[in-house]
Order: C-alpha cells, then structure tokens, then sequence
C-alpha cells in the first residue's frame, strides 16, 4: 500500500513536470457595455475568469469608433476587455460584432444589458427622427444581436444569453410625461425576453432572465456571474427578480 502510494505520488510529480495544463478562459459579449450595471459584470467576470468584449454604442465613451456610422470592428482593450463599436439599430452592425467577436475565440455567452440612460426622447413632443431612432435601437437593438448568436448557440448545441432589466430607475423622482421612456424599454426588453425564453425552450444553449431593482450593480453584478458559471437550468427561462441580495437557498 505504501509503494502504490509512492507510485501515485511520483505519477503526479512526472505530470508535474513534463506537462504544462492551458486554462483556456471563456468568451464573453456584453452589449451594450458601458452601463454602471455593464461596467460591473465585465469586473465580475473578469475576475471569475472570463474574457469580455464589450460592445460600445457607436458614439459613447470608450467607443473605438465613436461618431463612426460603420459598423463594428476590432477596436481597443480596456482593462483586458476587447472594445468593439456596436450601432444596436443596425443588424448589418449585429453581424459584424459577432462575426469580429468570434475572432477572440468560441463565443460561450451573451449578456444582453437594458440599461436606459437620461430620460429618452419624448413620446409625444420630441421630434420624429429622434423618436424613430430611441424606439429603434430599445425594440430591435436586442434582437439584433440575440439573432446573430443564437444562430451561432445553435450551429455549436451549446452557450448561454442573459437578459439584464435594470428596473430601479421606476422609483426616479421625474416630472410629468418623463416616466413614458423608461416604461417603454421596460415593456420592449421584457417582451424580448419572454420570446427569447420561448426560442431557448428544449434547444441546447440556455437562457436566463434577471429583473434588477436592487440599485446596487456589483450585487446584480456577482448575481449575473453565479448564473452563468453554475449554469442551473433551474433558474433559467423566466425572469428572475433581484433586489440586490440573495436570500434563502438562492431563491429571489
């Protein structure tokens, strides 16, 4: 008994020696990406080991290409991160933006953020051009991209996407007729997920939901990340309520 142990022992020792294990990190997109809430699940992620490409709306801090009506293409690192611009209202720039992500490697995840910034255009007074474009890029930005890696889930019977609804901006003191925006991309994102959740049903990637009204994103941030790397098919297919903390068990 104790030779066999040596022997073990010394098996070990010759791995050690002779070989040299590769972790191969997975591939992360999150878009849009430069969201407090974005922001934070890149750092989660980064830190449990992934590697992230964010996608920045063409135009925001950070874009590679800002300003440019091109579509996406290899931009820059920041923090580890691979940047590419992103115009979400464009699914000729939602092909491009999987088709340059997939240059990192196997796409393993999307994460998908609703994040809506300032109060939007206005339903009834703003001016059409405008209008067209927010309601564009809230209604058809996410199923742009979704459709380009589900396609992709699909052709590999495996990867993952996360529907992220930041919901706490509802309790945002706003004037009169300034509550219609965020209400809006609520119900379009919602309405996306349940379809996405519908597609996802029997297939072999998996799909989460997670409704945030917590306010506090490096919380929603580890949430999001738990979810992906434990990959539960319990929890995935609906949205998942979130305040912030986790209670009994895991259950929200």
């Amino acid at each position: 008994m104790i030779s066999d142990s040596f022997k073990i022992q010394d098996s070990f020792k010759g791995v050690r020696r002779g070989c040299t294990l590769a972790f191969v990190a997975k591939n992360m997109i999150i878009a849009p990406g430069e969201g407090p809430a974005a922001l934070a699940i890149a750092q989660a992620a980064r830190n449990a080991g992934w590697r992230v490409i964010s996608a920045r709306k063409q135009g925001a801090a950070g874009s590679p290409r800002a300003g440019s009506s091109a579509s996406a293409s290899p931009g820059d690192s920041e923090g580890g991160d691979i940047i590419l611009g992103w115009n979400p209202a464009s699914y000729i720039s939602a092909g491009a933006l999987a088709i340059n992500a997939a240059s990192a490697g196997p796409i393993d995840a999307l994460v998908i953020v609703s994040e809506p910034e300032g109060e939007g255009p206005s339903l009834f007074d703003g001016a059409p051009g405008s209008l067209a474009a927010g309601l564009e890029e809230a209604s058809l930005g996410p199923v742009w991209i979704a459709r380009e890696m589900i396609r992709r889930f699909e052709s590999v019977k495996a990867g993952q996407l996360l529907a992220v609804s930041i919901e706490g901006f509802d309790e945002t003191p706003r004037a009169p007729g300034e509550a219609a925006w965020p209400a809006f991309v609520r119900s379009a994102f919602r309405g996306f997920g349940e379809g996405l959740f519908d597609r996802a049903r029997g297939a072999a990637w998996k799909a989460w939901g997670i409704a945030d009204r917590g306010g506090k994103p490096e919380a929603l941030a580890a949430f999001a990340i738990a979810l992906l790397d434990e990959g539960k098919g319990a929890k995935s297919g609906r949205w998942l309520p979130f305040n912030g903390k986790s209670g009994l068990f895991g259950i929200f």
